[in-house]
């Protein structure tokens, strides 16, 4: 069958009301396809089947050694969506020398959650040998396969000093998959926000709303970045105050001095139009 075709097949299904079980085994030999499209797509749908595409874990897992990277990233979240049965594939993809294939390992194993517990040691095992971008990763999953913040916060805190802003926005990004957790490091987190990066402070906008600090601590900053040089950055700002609602309302003066259609859902949506 012609690339095109099986593309668009397997796109039928993604759709919402398709069930794609029924074709799992048609849909997972699809990851042996030169194409990479084809074996994204598949990959895609798989992790749309969840739990029951358990029997594809396995290529799922070589599809982490792809050269591609929305390949790696699109097998790594259907692995994580299939849930305890990739564990123990995974922590042997952690043996791997390539550190974007232990990345997408790790990524997986972090979305699972506790259900990943037994990975624990082996992920604090790889951690010190890897590079910063793989330290990070494994700081962020031990926190969040443990439940305990504090077993993979403070590397990321000290990430934040990086000379590097892509290393300081890597470890904000991090930081974000701990969600509430997170809290104690709000006060380096804004910090961040006033970063000489503009790619750092968009960053830690972003982070502030994720781990949904509090209110009181985080509409007057965002107020502040609303003026800020970088497009990017104005645009996170406001859509951080449009999540916190009618909490935000002190931000109302300053966003009506804005046009735009970030500026007016954030409008309405604090003030209970949107």
């Amino acid at each position: 069958m012609p690339d095109e075709n099986r593309l668009a097949a397997l796109g039928q299904l993604m759709a919402a009301d398709v069930d794609a079980s029924p074709y799992l085994a048609e849909v997972a030999a699809n990851l042996a396809d030169e194409d990479p499209c084809v074996r994204q797509m598949a990959a895609a749908v798989l992790g749309k089947i969840g739990a029951p595409a358990a029997v594809a874990v396995r290529p799922l897992c070589r599809c982490l050694t792809a050269a591609e990277d929305d390949l790696r990233a699109i097998a790594s979240f259907a692995l994580a969506r299939i849930g305890h049965a990739s564990v123990p594939a995974l922590r042997l993809m952690l043996q791997f020398s390539d550190p974007r294939t232990v990345a997408a390992a790790v990524g997986a194993l972090s979305q699972i959650g506790p259900e990943a517990r037994e990975s624990l040691a082996d992920l604090e095992t790889i951690a010190p040998r890897g590079p910063l971008t793989v330290q990070m990763a494994c700081a962020a999953a031990v926190a969040r396969i443990s439940g305990d913040a504090s077993r993979g916060l403070p590397l990321l805190l000290r990430a934040l000093d990086h000379t590097d802003p892509s290393v300081r926005k890597q470890a904000l990004e991090r930081i974000t998959e701990l969600g509430p957790a997170a809290h104690p490091a709000i006060p380096r987190i804004l910090q961040c926000a006033a970063d000489p990066a503009p790619e750092v402070r968009a960053a830690a906008a972003l982070t502030l709303g994720r781990i949904r600090a509090p209110a009181s601590e985080v509409v007057s900053p965002m107020v502040r970045l609303l003026d800020d040089a970088s497009p990017e950055v104005r645009m996170n700002a406001m859509i951080v105050l449009a999540s916190y609602g009618d909490a935000a309302s002190a931000a109302l003066p300053a966003l009506r001095k804005w046009t735009g259609a970030a500026a007016n859902a954030a409008i309405e949506r604090i003030s209970g139009n949107g």
